[in-house]
């Protein structure tokens, strides 16, 4: 069939139509493209590659979690805590759990000459470690956490009965390995003890090689600089892609290894001999520790117009007029038809003028018993102290759980019973299914304020009597450990979860505010001088838990820290050899003196006072306290408030209070506490104010309170209890 002219026509009209349609698109997109090319637009939040941390290693992942798990509470003997991920099961740091076959063995020791080849373990240790271990050696073995963690422990001895002696002592290598990456936690290596001198003076010969003498000393120096051989591990592990190792700066661990803000992370390596206090005294040692080490924002001094007045070191109960005392009455719930029945305390103020107390509270009907009353205080270590007028009560924080506030608020009644009795029965709440007995909305209130009692930090709260308000509070987990005053501001020292989370706060009572800064790592604050502490710095005896090794002969020192600077002057060093020099234990600070108790190393005891600007020691036993310490076969004092001090010394049956006085150490003034006969000794529980002080005597298991004159302690007025 021949086309005709006129539908050829037809057929050109309709592949032009097509290809016209066809080429519509791309002329479309090409306007398009010029019109955006052509425009420059700006871009609100511009690509950044992400930067590398702690969640990129599963190295770093397991050694958080354990980390998270090991600091909350402990069930019993059931070894599991509860953390972000549930349930961890822990496993013993030490023990002879289950004997370590020939393959993990040689993992140990692959992984050893692996730390060697990589100038990690120098030749010297890793010998040490593995020269004498066999793949079947009854000597090591092993535990393992619910991460899959494996703790390896190598001892001195075989052991095969908890009747064997040799059950009991401690390893001396220890090792903490993740088998899913084939990477190291934590190594801990003692050298061999030193040989025992022969007659000719030669070294006992030894199967294993033997450091002593100078030898020992110098495998206790570190073979290389401890960032070195941190950054050797650090590239063994993996972790080179963190990009911000640097020099711990700010964590106690200056020059000791190095820190990853990134990967939170602390790494360090030492080397040391073991001091006197340790099991392995005298014996060399080599350690390195992967930390998981948060990183925190705090000033590290306060501020510069920041001035600290002279701090006792026991805070005010007393009243501004005289008038009367306060203290914290310890309780037991009266709820005894309730489920709940929890220790409380109830602030109480003693009238000196009646020989009363009665609770600090004003609202009419109150009971006292229910959490609503403005006197009932938590559970948890509680201060009361009078600052300007005003009463300030301070509870301590907790670190025993893994919830959180916002947490405890949102649980229902049900749940509240029952995280409460789990707790209680001392197993985690996932694994409890007993069921819950008939309870009362008050068993509810209770349950929940002990929950939160153990999951908030620290606080300061006032009370009128009739309200309480929250002055202060801190992060969770954070506890004080000392309170103290100028008398305008409340100052603490708080510590947190780790060694490294140390402050002073300073805090104003009047509007809340409050600043803080970094201080040293801390075991006691004397108060202060001239707007300095007076501290005793931590240094941690336990050698299993140290990576720096303490000043040579040093057992610890006092110092003046200014927390403005940053500086400190050192006052007196404590002598490792206690033996041959004695030692002193810090009591109270009077002015520009430190009181101290010496106790020398052949019976001659007493107390000095040490001029806090010189250093200066005075001995003042007869001349201040009068007394003659050989009269004692015990004694103790302690201190009372300001500058008051309370001594009492014991016959040599120990059942007799020889002498028991009051001393102001700024005056010389002194007071006879000598109890009538049938009486045990008097404790004084308040600075005396208008002639008068508050008393304790202890009578039946219970401690009785009383106001005394000053001028005749044993005319006391035993005080009434009020509801």
């Amino acid at each position: 069939m021949k086309t005709t002219k006129r539908g050829k026509c037809l057929i050109a009209l309709c592949a032009a139509a097509v290809l016209a349609l066809a080429c519509l698109p791309v002329a479309l997109l090409r306007a398009g493209d010029q019109e955006l090319f052509g425009r420059a637009g700006a871009v609100e939040q511009p690509y950044t590659s992400r930067q590398t941390d702690l969640e990129d290693f599963l190295l770093l992942r397991q050694l958080r979690d354990r980390t998270k798990g090991w600091e909350n509470e402990t069930y019993g003997n059931l070894n599991l805590t509860r953390n972000d991920q549930g349930v961890y099961a822990g496993s013993s740091s030490w023990g002879r759990n289950n004997e370590a076959g020939s393959s993990l063995t040689r993992s140990v020791i692959n992984l050893l000459g692996d730390l060697n080849a990589s100038g990690v373990l120098p030749d010297e240790w890793y010998h040490i470690a593995v020269d004498d271990i066999a793949l079947y050696d009854s000597r090591t073995y092993y535990t393992t956490d619910s991460l899959g963690l494996i703790t390896v422990n190598r001892y001195p001895h075989a052991a095969f009965s908890y009747a064997d002696d040799n059950y009991y002592e401690l390893p001396e290598m220890s090792l903490v390995m993740d088998p899913q990456t084939e990477k190291l936690l934590s190594l801990y290596i003692v050298g061999p003890e030193p040989s025992e001198q022969s007659g000719d003076g030669e070294a006992a010969a030894q199967d294993q090689p033997v450091l002593t003498g100078e030898d020992a000393q110098d495998a206790a120096e570190p073979p290389l600089d401890p960032p070195e051989a941190a950054r050797r591990w650090v590239t063994w592990e993996g972790l080179d892609d963190l990009g911000d190792w640097a020099d711990p700066v700010g964590t106690g661990y200056e020059g000791q290894g190095l820190y990853s803000a990134r990967g939170q992370t602390l790494i360090t390596c030492s080397s040391a001999v073991a001091g006197n206090w340790d099991a392995y005294r005298g014996r060399p040692y080599y350690r390195m520790d992967l930390t998981w080490m948060p990183c925190f924002e705090m000033p590290e001094n306060l501020a510069a117009d920041n001035t600290i007045g002279a701090l006792p070191d026991i805070l005010p109960v007393c009243d501004g007029d005289g008038g009367g005392c306060y203290y914290i009455d310890d309780r037991f719930d009266r709820n005894s038809a309730g489920v709940v029945n929890q220790a409380y305390g109830v602030l109480m103020r003693v009238d000196y003028a009646t020989a009363t107390a009665a609770p600090y509270c004003t609202v009419p009907g109150c009971t006292h018993s229910d959490p609503d009353c403005p006197a009932w205080m938590p559970q948890n270590w509680t201060e009361v102290c009078v600052i300007d007028g005003r009463v300030l009560v301070a509870v301590s924080g907790s670190n025993q759980s893994s919830l959180t506030v916002p947490m405890v608020d949102a649980m229902d009644g049900e749940e509240v019973m029952g995280r409460y009795l789990a707790e209680k029965s001392g197993v985690p709440y996932e694994l409890y299914s007993e069921a819950l007995p008939e309870y009362t909305e008050l068993d509810v209130k209770l349950a929940r304020l002990w929950l939160l009692a153990m999951t908030r930090g620290s606080r300061v709260l006032t009370t009128d009597g009739q309200t309480v308000t929250t002055v202060a509070e801190f992060p969770q987990n954070e506890m004080y450990d000392q309170l103290f005053t100028d008398g305008t501001c409340l100052y603490t020292h708080l510590s947190g979860q780790r060694e490294d989370w140390n402050r002073w706060v300073q805090i104003n009572p009047a509007d809340g505010s409050c600043q803080s800064c970094r201080i040293p790592e801390t075991c006691a604050i004397y108060g202060s001088y001239g707007g300095r502490l007076i501290l005793r710095p931590q240094r941690d005896i336990n050698t299993m838990n140290r990576t720096d090794a303490p000043q040579e002969g040093v057992w610890f020192t006092i110092e003046l820290y200014d927390p403005v600077t940053g500086q400190s002057r050192e006052l007196l060093r404590y002598p490792q050899d206690r033996a041959i020099e004695g030692t002193y234990s810090a009591v109270t600070r009077a002015d520009d003196q430190l009181l101290m108790e010496y106790r020398g190393p052949d019976g001659n005891n007493g107390y000095v006072m040490m001029n806090l600007d010189s250093g200066e020691k005075q001995d003042v036993t007869r001349s201040l306290l009068g007394l003659t310490m050989e009269d004692y076969a015990s004694w103790w004092m302690t201190t009372i408030g300001g500058t008051w001090v309370q001594f009492c010394g014991w016959n040599a049956a120990g059942t007799v209070a020889k002498d028991n006085r009051l001393v102001d150490l700024a005056t010389g003034q002194m007071i006879d506490l000598t109890a009538p006969a049938g009486i045990a000794p008097i404790m004084v529980q308040s600075v005396p104010q208008d002639g008068r002080l508050l008393i304790g005597i202890y009578r039946n298991n219970n401690t009785v309170r009383a106001v005394a004159p000053v001028e005749d302690v044993t005319r006391y007025t035993e005080v009434e209890l009020l509801d």
